[in-house]
């Protein structure tokens, strides 16, 4: 495999190494969006984008960063159900317009504190809202929307059937469960990217799954589609000087 360049464990440099790999991606699906994903949009400039936002602050936004790229934004919250609900605003500097959004589970303490708003907003599963938009397959499905991941991964049970990569955020003590949660679904730990550290504290990071089946793929597969090479091997720990 000849390399084109140096891999890091940023979201960037990890879906342009996929892409080089030959990973099939028809659609980038990006389930809370806010007001754009740089990384997706630089490394997928010719995929069609579809954008989940509920917090409509954002659309504008989206709508003049997306311009010239072929895109659908459904204003919505992803779920496990198709309905109504209750959104739950946060931000920890209102005055910016920039928030964070949950959908409301009454069955479930609020450990983040009281929201700024609560508004009625739309919820969508994933496996009722693509199938009807024609997209090619199979999917790039990004998650981030602050603790809704599980919510939106049981709506989109025959969705994931469909995903040749899964970018999701989770934090330190989310990774074992993150990971056992899409085992069943044929989904492997590829990556993690985008490492974030609070007072010197591992906190939160993306997880990026391929499905399995794709380690047929040389360079998913190195170690055994290749002659074993030491100086293949990049590290960023420090050796003993």
């Amino acid at each position: 495999m000849q390399q084109r360049f140096e891999r890091v464990p940023t979201k960037s440099s990890s879906l342009r190494f996929l892409r080089e790999s030959g990973l099939p991606i028809g659609t980038i699906v990006d389930v809370g969006v806010q007001r754009r994903t740089p990384d997706l949009m630089s490394a997928f400039p010719d995929k069609r984008h579809i954008l989940i936002e509920p917090v409509a602050e954002n659309y504008p936004f989206i709508h003049r960063n997306y311009a010239g790229m072929d895109y659908t934004l459904l204003e919505a919250a992803a779920s496990d159900r198709d309905g109504e609900g209750i959104l739950r605003l946060r931000s920890n500097a209102p005055q910016t317009g920039i928030f964070t959004s949950s959908l409301r589970d009454d069955s479930k303490p609020d450990a983040a504190g009281a929201a700024l708003e609560e508004r009625k907003v739309r919820e969508v599963t994933l496996d009722m809202a693509l199938p009807g938009l024609d997209l090619a397959r199979p999917y790039l499905l990004k998650l981030d929307v602050d603790g809704d991941e599980a919510r939106i991964l049981a709506g989109a049970k025959e969705t994931l059937k469909h995903v040749s990569c899964l970018v999701i955020e989770a934090s330190i003590r989310q990774l074992a469960a993150r990971v056992a949660a899409l085992e069943p679904h044929g989904f492997i730990l590829w990556d993690v990217i985008d490492l974030n550290y609070y007072m010197g504290n591992l906190s939160h990071f993306d997880l990026v799954f391929i499905p399995r089946w794709h380690r047929k793929l040389p360079a998913l597969s190195p170690w055994s589609s290749f002659p074993r090479n030491p100086r293949a091997m990049q590290s960023y720990l420090h050796e003993p000087g």
